[in-house]
């Protein structure tokens, strides 16, 4: 009912543009949705001006630091412990990560570039 209704209130480009990205990314549309949510509440607590953005950046990077370094160590003590078969497995799975974080990385590459654009046509943030 409710799927119905949104469909009916939404517009039309928009319904078109949330069924291409889900599509593209192998998500449901209410992932897609949630995923921008998501990334409309972190750019909010990022802030408006260009510092506070900066220090949110800081301070999330030193907070990826610890956790992939805690990460690291884990999977060192966990590796050194693992059978050839969780061994081969484990591998299977930093292969899936990287490519992952690959897909990621590009995804932030185009978005700063458009960020970038933005800046030059004088829409500061």
């Amino acid at each position: 009912m409710i799927k119905k209704t949104l469909a009916a209130r939404l517009d039309p480009d928009l319904i078109s543009r949330l069924k291409e990205i889900s599509r593209a990314n192998n998500a449901t549309i209410d992932r897609t949705i949630s995923l921008a949510l998501d990334a409309l509440e972190r750019e909010q607590k990022a802030g408006h001006s260009f510092s506070e953005r900066v220090a949110f950046l800081e301070q999330n990077l030193s907070a990826l630091l610890g956790l992939v370094v805690a990460f690291s160590e884990k999977i060192d003590v966990k590796f050194s412990e693992a059978s050839t078969n969780e061994r081969d497995r484990l591998k299977s799975l930093f292969k899936l990560v990287d490519i992952k974080m690959s897909e990621h990385d590009e995804a932030e590459e185009v978005r700063f570039h458009r960020f970038l654009a933005g800046l030059r046509k004088g829409n500061l943030p």
